[in-house]
């Protein structure tokens, strides 16, 4: 079906024929109170067991031909002159589009396809109902359809509704244009210099029909140092389509995350070796490279391992990730909290991270860009195998950026990058926020290597949505 703009609608009546209405019309309540033929186009109303009469002018004799099952056309065949055609419909049409069909009329040798169109049931259907957006001023916009008219305000005096444009589809009978609509709404939304806040926009159709989208905008980042902030591990996966031990270690992992619930996050480091668009960003065999010990990749530093997955089998794979998620719990809790913000502004993916800390000292930051639901086949994994936390850039330096942090303060940094053009689905992307402070820790659980820092805290944080200081409790 063909879109076109509704700023430059234009319809145009097929007058091959008499018929008892020969004007362009919408179908439903914005037509006609009767029934219309256009063109080669019959408009039925959205009702079971409605009755439309179209009287037409046969030049011979004529056989009607219709293989449909909800609607019916008497009579089937007749001789020359003026015929009175009587479609009924036999059921309701339940979808908020068109419903759209043809029947055939043999008039000798010459056949005619005539569509018939039934109008829809009122609605209409958000494509997302919230946007999480930074404390800064900014500019968003969303999406939803509907078939009635529609008037959207603004419940809060922060957030301005702009230029609403819309689309319009046209219908396989190449006459009608669909009442179901694509809206698309620009909205303005004022800088936040105080607490996190939560707005709605509601969209108001005819009747009773109406839809909410929200808008929650973080605030000033605050955070309560008499608390003791929230614990999470960083598990680093190293992966290539070619490794089997490596995609079935993922259901081991996913395990672990299910027994100790948001206290993991996994960065996938993909080799580029045969990974197609999985393994575009080149870090991932630079990472493989740092971490290759006696022939196979290790390395740990509390709460961030890197091993062979072939030296844990089994079962034993998951309890260990759940182990040493709780020892880091228990032994090495978190002297930050980490909070910020994702948004995309054209091509450009904007970070805003606060670091809240209890002490003063040189800690380290990596900020990387991830994709979920890749699609590739891989070793193990099947044709279709869906890739989740994928590494697709990174936004600071190897092993992180030194960040100067004072006690009980929090500190804002910010980062961006371009959207890599081997990106899929921006929707998919997420950002991974991994703060390390110095220090060593022998774990009983795995040995590894002391890079003498340990993960003190990681966050990951979708697009286009923000987080706040977490705290145990």
């Amino acid at each position: 079906m063909r879109k076109i703009k509704e700023l430059i609608f234009a319809s145009v009546c097929l007058l091959g024929m008499t018929v008892a209405v020969s004007s362009c019309v919408e179908p439903g309540p914005d037509g006609p109170d009767k029934p219309a033929i256009t063109g080669s186009t019959i408009m039925l109303p959205n009702e079971a067991n409605a009755v439309v009469e179209v009287t037409l002018d046969m030049k011979s004799d004529w056989k009607v031909s219709n293989a449909n099952t909800w609607f019916t056309v008497q009579p089937l065949s007749g001789v020359a002159g003026q015929a009175t055609f009587t479609i009924t419909v036999l059921e309701a049409n339940p979808e908020l589009t068109e419903k759209v069909a043809s029947f055939r009329i043999n008039e000798g040798d010459t056949p005619t396809e005539y569509y018939v169109v039934q109008d829809v049931t009122p609605g209409m259907v958000l494509a997302s109902e919230s946007v999480a957006v930074p404390s800064s001023e900014s500019e968003i916009s969303f999406v939803f359809n509907s078939n009635v008219d529609v008037e959207v305000v603004s419940a809060v005096d922060w957030i301005t509704v702009g230029e609403i444009a819309k689309d319009s589809v046209l219908l396989s009978d190449n006459t009608t244009y669909s009442k179901f609509k694509t809206y698309t709404v620009n909205v303005s939304v004022a800088a936040n210099d105080g607490e996190i806040r939560d707005g709605i926009i509601e969209v108001r159709g005819a009747g009773d029909i109406s839809s909410y989208f929200t808008v929650s905008q973080m605030g000033e980042l605050v955070a309560d140092f008499t608390r003791q902030f929230y614990r999470r591990s960083y598990l680093a996966k190293f992966s290539a389509t070619w490794c089997g031990p490596c995609y079935s270690a993922s259901e081991y992992i996913h395990e672990a995350m299910e027994e100790v619930p948001n206290r993991i996050e996994i960065g996938t480091y993909m080799s580029k070796s045969k990974g197609g668009g999985l393994a575009e960003w080149e870090g991932g065999d630079t990472y493989y490279e740092e971490l290759y010990y006696d022939g196979i990749i290790q390395g740990f530093i509390p709460t961030m391992i890197w091993n062979n997955y072939s030296l844990i089998e089994g079962a034993a794979y998951a309890s260990t990730f759940v182990s040493l998620s709780n020892e880091a719990v228990e032994e090495l809790p978190a002297h930050t909290g980490v909070a910020g913000s994702v948004s995309i502004n054209g091509n450009n993916v904007e970070v805003l991270v606060g670091i809240a800390s209890t002490e003063s000292a040189e800690y380290k930051v990596s900020v990387f860009l991830l994709e979920d639901k890749l699609t590739f086949p891989g070793c193990a994994g099947g044709s279709d195998y869906e890739n989740n936390d994928i590494i697709r850039e990174e936004m600071t330096e190897m092993w992180g950026e030194p960040v100067s942090l004072s006690a009980n303060n929090v500190t804002e940094l910010t980062y961006t990058c371009a959207i890599p053009s081997y990106v899929e689905n921006n929707d998919n992307l997420h950002v991974l926020v991994v703060v390390y402070r110095p220090g060593s820790y022998s774990s009983p659980i795995i040995s590894g290597h002391d890079f003498g820092t340990i993960v003190d805290n990681v966050v990951d944080i979708p697009v286009n949505s923000f987080i706040v200081f977490e705290y145990e409790k």
